[in-house]
């Protein structure tokens, strides 16, 4: 994170989510919005708290159901299952330095939570295999991008194979009309039904829950066509 501390605005917000309090702090510096609560997080925070006791769990404590939100931005759906008892990491491409740690830290504080963060570049394989054991990816708004959208899905379509059984919540907003989620999903051998739709933001967010497609883990080849044009 950079920018000095005469531009950095920091504001707390309460989201009241059924019996549950979050709380996100919104980081702004110097017109950077990457640490802003967009209104896909909010739904998606609200979609966990109703519903992250429906999916299958272990027989064990809830801190045994592991989750892991990419791109988090402010956090706001990890942060929402982390106050549920689950055990979760926070991952995007922010570093974590020294302004980042304590970012978090002040956040957990706030929640009464232990949240881990790590810095996680999209299709940074070695950090991937380093993820314990996944039971549901968070992601909320990863697809406004073009140039981020490909390898947001590579990287979800990569957990979910190895991590099977695992499902992810991809939140998303509809701001054009000849968006074609599905074709994108379909290249990245992925699956998706819509489970929730939401206006109460005053935006139109669609909840899709994603799967992996059954096919062979040997069966890859667009995330090696993706690394082979990255390397031409």
């Amino acid at each position: 994170m950079s920018g000095s501390s005469s531009t950095i605005m920091e504001h707390h917000k309460e989201f009241n989510f059924g019996d549950l309090l979050v709380i996100a702090i919104d980081r702004i510096v110097a017109g950077d919005y990457h640490f802003y609560t967009w209104p896909c997080g909010e739904v998606l925070g609200e979609y966990v708290a109703g519903n992250l006791f429906t999916l299958p769990k272990p027989s064990a404590p809830p801190s045994a159901f592991r989750v892991v939100e990419i791109g988090c931005g402010t956090g706001l759906p990890g942060i929402t299952a982390a106050i549920m008892g689950t055990t979760v990491t926070l991952t995007d491409q922010i570093d974590d330095d020294i302004e980042t740690t304590a970012y978090w830290r002040r956040v957990s504080d706030e929640n009464n939570v232990s949240l881990s963060y790590s810095c996680l570049k999209y299709l940074e394989y070695e950090k991937l295999d380093g993820l314990a054991k996944i039971d549901l990816i968070l992601a909320s708004d990863l697809l406004y991008d073009s140039n981020v959208k490909e390898l947001a899905l590579a990287t979800i379509s990569y957990l979910l194979t190895v991590n099977p059984g695992a499902i992810c919540w991809l939140s998303y907003q509809i701001r054009s009309s000849t968006t074609q989620l599905r074709d994108v999903l379909e290249y990245w051998e992925l699956e998706a039904r819509l489970i929730f739709h939401s206006i109460s933001t005053g935006h139109d967010v669609l909840i899709f829950e994603v799967r992996r497609k059954s096919k062979s883990v040997e069966s890859n080849q667009p995330q090696k066509d993706l690394e082979k044009s990255k390397g031409d």
